[in-house]
């Protein structure tokens, strides 16, 4: 069981299972407990290795629980989730009967090295937004937008934080992002409008 960020969204985790074909749990779905086990059993006795692993954001719960924060409010009044990763693995493994193991993500993401897209794409975005500067443009945002570089207005903060498009971008019922009706998306940014 990893838990990774995502707070209130489950981009992070749903990016993550995407390229690893694993399962993983979402914010913006609530899900059933005893299905997640079911399948988790059932790829641990398919996997010859006797495995199965589930991606999990730090802000997912299954349906009839309760996360709550904890600690003192960061700069941004956020206080810290508790850790459902390890609630997870317990109620897993009492479902299940299958030894379990919580790990942490969350920093050793944030803190891997970039790989040259990644590098590529930060360079260009401190290079458009220089070249924003430099023209007087103010009150922009550096994003891709249809595959190519762009600026747009900065996000309405009344409109709350972005959230993963459930129907378009996640299978709950197999615990996976979606993996069909990619023909046509932009590459690398899968379901982004």
């Amino acid at each position: 069981m990893f838990r990774i960020f995502g707070r209130d969204a489950g981009f992070s985790a749903l990016y993550t299972a995407y390229v690893t074909s694993a399962r993983c749990v979402i914010p913006e779905a609530p899900y059933d407990l005893d299905s997640l086990a079911h399948l988790l059993k059932a790829d641990h006795a398919d996997n010859p290795s006797h495995y199965a692993f589930v991606i999990t954001a730090e802000g997912a719960v299954w349906r009839g629980a309760q996360t709550s924060d904890i600690g003192e409010a960061d700069a941004f009044g956020h206080r810290h989730k508790a850790n459902v990763g390890e609630a997870l693995a317990y109620e897993l493994r009492a479902r299940t009967g299958i030894e379990t193991l919580a790990s942490e993500l969350t920093y050793d993401l944030r803190s891997g090295e970039p790989d040259s897209i990644d590098s590529m794409v930060a360079t260009t975005f401190a290079n458009v937004a220089m070249d924003l500067i430099q023209d007087g443009v103010t009150g922009r945002m550096v994003a891709i937008q249809d595959g190519k570089y762009a600026h747009t207005t900065l996000p309405d903060p009344a409109l709350g934080p972005r959230r993963v498009d459930v129907p378009v971008m996640y299978n709950p019922e197999r615990f996976r992002p979606r993996y069909d009706g990619k023909l046509g998306d932009p590459m690398l940014l899968v379901g982004l409008e």
